[in-house]
């Protein structure tokens, strides 16, 4: 088996390899720690190890964590939680969920949908209590919807941003749509009208989420 890696993927390498994983077959993980391949593939290039694709994109830290039936198969650290005080990386060490909360919000979404408790082509403003939408001239008229933002054809700006260090003030999910206390931020507008233009919307999902659901889904 080929397991395919995306390099963004890989945010926190190390000199040294350390490990820490769950009980499984030893030959299953030693097939995806040596079979990494690149998303375009050069004739003659052979797959990477782990720790090879560690060194080579100078990742500090990675986890990979395998799904079969439902149930994780099996977990495993490596590299370092924090190179200056050397300690290991383990399958506990947490990681900035960035771009997989999508999917896991995705699903929330359209359980929303599955019990009826949403249109999927309605205007978001619908189901929005704390937040709307600043409609403008932009979107000539057309409405946004939660289809729009699960399939990045919405036209809203700001495509992702870093997260925030440890100890320091996090904003509400209110703050970052309006661009507020976040110096990195600006306010969610729209780059082009709502239709086939892409744009990545993880912080809309969490809050469409969390306003119809009427319940914080971060902690999931």
């Amino acid at each position: 088996m080929r397991l395919f890696v995306i390099p963004l993927a890989c945010l926190l390498i190390a000199t040294g390899l350390h490990t820490s994983a769950q009980t499984a077959d030893s030959a299953k993980i030693k097939e995806v720690e040596k079979g990494l391949v690149s998303m375009i593939q050069v004739e003659g290039e052979g797959p990477w190890t782990v720790k090879e694709h560690m060194e080579h994109f100078k990742v500090k830290a990675l986890s990979i964590a395998v799904v079969q039936n439902y149930k994780i198969a099996w977990a495993k650290a490596y590299g370092w939680a924090d190179d200056s005080l050397k300690t290991p990386a383990t399958t506990q060490t947490l990681f900035q969920a960035a771009s997989i909360s999508k999917s896991l919000n995705g699903v929330g979404v359209m359980k929303l949908v599955q019990d009826k408790k949403i249109d999927l082509y309605a205007d978001i403003n619908n189901y929005l209590a704390s937040w709307k939408f600043p409609y403008d001239s932009l979107s000539k008229g057309k409405k946004i919807s939660t289809a729009n933002l699960l399939s990045h054809t919405a036209g809203l700006t700001v495509h992702g941003f870093e997260g925030y260090t440890p100890g320091k003030p996090v904003p509400t999910v209110v703050q970052v749509l309006d661009g507020k206390k976040a110096r990195q931020l600006r306010s969610d507008t729209l780059d082009v009208c709502a239709g086939p233009q892409i744009g990545i919307l993880r912080r809309r999902h969490h809050h469409f989420a969390v306003d119809r659901n009427g319940r914080d889904t971060s902690a999931l």
